[in-house]
C-alpha cells in the first residue's frame, strides 16, 4: 500500500469519512436527538466516497472503456448508442410522444 499512491489516497479519505461522520454523529445525539441531521452529511459525502472507490475500482481493472459514451454528454446527440439502447429508445419514445401529446405538454 505504501507503493499505491491512488489506493493510500482512497484509505485516507475513507478513514477521515469515518472519523469525521463517527463526531457528528456523537455531536447530532448529543445536542439535539430530536433532529437528526448527520445522515446528509453520511449520505452526501459517502456519495463521494463511493465515486472515488468505483474510480479506483475501474482503475485496478484495467477497464478502457467510459460508462457513459462520449456521444451521450450532448444532449440530444445519441447516434453511435450501443444497438440495445437505440432498441430501446425506439420502443419507449411513442409512448412518451403519446403521453405529451395527451396531457398537453410539448
Amino acid at each position: 500500500m505504501r507503493q499505491d499512491p491512488a489506493m493510500r489516497a482512497f484509505i485516507i479519505h475513507l478513514g477521515i469519512f469515518v472519523l469525521v461522520v463517527g463526531v457528528l454523529v456523537a455531536i447530532n445525539l448529543y445536542r439535539s436527538p430530536d433532529h437528526i441531521w448527520f445522515i446528509w452529511v453520511l449520505a452526501g459525502w459517502g456519495i463521494g466516497v463511493a465515486a472515488h472507490d468505483l474510480a479506483l475500482l475501474l482503475q485496478r481493472t484495467g477497464r478502457r472503456s467510459t460508462i457513459i459514451p462520449s456521444c451521450c454528454k450532448a444532449a440530444g446527440s445519441c447516434s453511435r448508442m450501443p444497438e440495445s439502447t437505440t432498441s430501446w429508445r425506439r420502443r419507449v419514445w411513442p409512448t412518451v410522444s403519446a403521453f405529451t401529446a395527451y396531457s398537453g405538454r410539448t
